[in-house]
């Protein structure tokens, strides 16, 4: 499964791990996922697909994080505190 170093001391987050910051910073900014899908320009499905642990590759990342009013290092820092509070 390949992981990213992401802003936080090179701390690697699996593809799982991203797939759930997804959801939850997507939840956070109050987005359904139809929503999100129609700001990113991508089919509903896709958006399932990536929460559901389907890889999702960094321009993935910076197309949703846009759609979401997020710069890519924004999307990480608040997906990794979301993260946090919901263990």
């Amino acid at each position: 499964r390949p992981t990213w170093n992401i802003p936080r001391g090179g701390v690697p987050v699996s593809a799982g791990n991203l797939a759930m910051m997804l959801r939850l910073v997507r939840e956070h900014k109050g987005l359904t996922q139809v929503q999100l899908a129609e700001r990113a320009g991508v089919p509903q499905t896709h958006i399932s697909q990536f929460e559901r642990r389907s890889f999702l590759n960094e321009r993935s990342v910076e197309r949703l994080a846009a759609a979401m009013g997020l710069a890519p290092i924004e999307f990480y820092k608040l997906g990794i505190q979301l993260l946090e509070k919901s263990s």
